[in-house]
C-alpha cells in the first residue's frame, strides 16, 4: 500500500486491542475501490456514533503507520461470511 509492505492480519490484531472492538478483519480494497486497506469492525456494544468513530480513527493513527490505517471502515454486528461460512469480501 503506497509502496509500503502492510500485513492486514497484524493490523486487524492491533485494531482488536481497542477496548471497544470485539472483532475485526482487514483487506486490500478491490481495484475498483482504490489502492488502500479497508476494515470491517464489530464493536463489543452498540454501533458507535460519529464522535466515537473519530476517536477510533485518532486511536488508529497513534498505533499504525499511515499506510496501515484503513481508509474505509465498516462497523456492523458481525463479520461478513459467504454461504460456505468463509470470510466474504468486505464492503467497507
Amino acid at each position: 500500500v503506497a509502496g509500503i509492505n502492510v500485513y492486514p492480519d497484524r493490523i486487524a490484531d492491533i485494531i482488536k486491542t481497542h477496548p471497544e472492538i470485539d472483532e475485526c478483519a482487514v483487506r486490500l480494497m478491490r481495484p475498483d475501490e482504490g489502492h488502500r486497506l479497508k476494515a470491517f469492525i464489530v464493536p463489543k456494544s452498540d454501533i458507535p456514533d460519529e464522535g466515537e468513530r473519530r476517536e477510533l480513527r485518532s486511536w488508529l493513527t497513534t498505533r499504525l503507520a499511515s499506510a496501515e490505517v484503513p481508509k474505509a471502515r465498516t462497523v456492523a454486528t458481525e463479520l461478513p461470511v459467504n454461504a460456505m461460512g468463509k470470510n466474504a469480501d468486505l464492503d467497507a
